[in-house]
């Protein structure tokens, strides 16, 4: 069962972390989930943009941040439980899924350099499928 209308469109849609987790564990209580974040969207935690962070701490197993280019801050345990894991991942240098939807829009064809960005930045299968789908274009 879908958590959204069929008739929405993707990109016009926001649904919490919160949601999408709490769903997955009323259906497999027995998961564990753990969240990856980009230190951008991390900052947007420690900000307080996301919704139910409480609920999130208490049913994540893990939460693990992945530092962008030149981020040299602390990740800092909240007070709500959010204590990240920092990753040094190699070879991610420059990557950001905020840059690869930018790209998206700029997009005129799969011919032009904005296309060739795009698979840079997330690689061909990905790009021909985010292209192929037509996300992120609004």
């Amino acid at each position: 069962t879908s958590l959204l209308p069929s008739s929405s469109a993707p990109s016009s849609i926001r649904v919490p972390t919160s949601l999408v987790v709490s769903t997955v564990l009323s259906r497999s209580p027995s998961s564990e989930i753990s969240l990856c974040l980009g230190s951008d969207t991390y900052s947007d935690v420690l900000s307080s943009k996301w919704s139910d962070t409480s609920y999130l701490s208490s049913s994540l197993k893990s939460v693990y941040v992945v530092p962008r280019d030149g981020d040299v801050g602390a990740y800092p345990e909240r007070s709500d439980g959010f204590d990240p894991v920092v990753l040094g991942v190699k070879g991610v240098e420059g990557v950001s899924s905020t840059r690869a939807r930018e790209v998206v829009k700029e997009v005129g064809g799969k011919g032009d350099g904005r296309y060739r960005e795009l698979e840079g930045l997330v690689g061909e299968e990905v790009a021909e499928y985010v292209w192929e789908e037509g996300l992120f274009r609004d």
